[in-house]
């Protein structure tokens, strides 16, 4: 399964695809799971960058997390990182250290596949709007954390 992982990921050709760079980077790692995928992960870190097609708000959780959300307007194609993950790491790395503001969903990258990503959870966005940042126009949580692009 293909997942969208800011920085993490074993491998393995038989495993999910997870947009991470959304979240994190493979050199700074959200949380204490990220850092355990990333330390199981081979030479061959990942699958590339990747962007989501151009209908997703990206948010900054308390400062701290990256989030996508599904928009009908304002929305902008977010850069990321793509990798390969187990699926028992994304259960047992990855899911337990995510905020519970967060979930795993499928979102669209722009040349039409279909990968997992970590998104906010449907209806948070008023409720929680004073831990929210909108960053959508930075279009990359590297950008907004003013990160170098990796070599």
């Amino acid at each position: 399964m293909r997942v969208i992982l800011t920085g993490l990921a074993r491998c393995y050709r038989r495993d999910t695809p997870i947009l991470v760079a959304t979240l994190s980077t493979r050199d700074t790692p959200i949380h204490a799971g990220h850092t355990r995928i990333a330390a199981q992960s081979c030479r061959n870190f990942g699958l590339g960058a990747v962007t989501t097609a151009p209908k997703y708000r990206f948010f900054s959780v308390g400062g701290e997390s990256p989030a996508l959300i599904l928009s009908e307007s304002g929305g902008a194609a977010i850069e990321g990182e793509l990798y390969d993950v187990p699926m028992n790491s994304i259960r047992t790395d990855f899911l337990p250290e995510e905020p519970v503001e967060l979930e795993l969903t499928v979102v669209e990258l722009a040349d039409g596949r279909s990968v997992l990503a970590v998104a906010l959870r449907p209806g948070l966005v008023g409720s929680i709007a004073d831990q929210l940042t909108d960053i959508t126009q930075e279009g990359s949580w590297r950008k907004y954390r003013g990160l170098p692009q990796p070599a």
